[in-house]
């Protein structure tokens, strides 16, 4: 009689990551309507990541150039300051 192994069942080493489901963008205006009594301040800060992939295969160091183009920047960080 032969004897017939299985693989032994194993369970994920680490969870599945699960995604928080994105927060819409919000327009520098609309941040002005939500806080009227705050100081707004945005920065465009990085560019699409898209683009940023494609041009860092070619070559990390062009990522500072592509960075510098102020029209390819697609993300923002935007500071809402208190009113004193």
């Amino acid at each position: 009689m032969t004897e017939h192994r299985h693989p032994p069942t194993r369970a994920p080493r680490w969870p599945r990551a699960t995604r928080a489901a994105p927060t819409p963008a919000q327009p520098p205006a609309r941040l002005a309507a939500l806080f009227p009594q705050g100081t707004i301040r945005v920065w465009r800060v990085t560019p699409a990541p898209p683009l940023a992939r494609a041009v860092c295969r070619i070559h990390p160091a062009l990522y500072p150039l592509l960075g510098s183009l102020w029209p390819l920047r697609t993300h923002a960080l935007a500071w809402i300051g208190k009113p004193r």
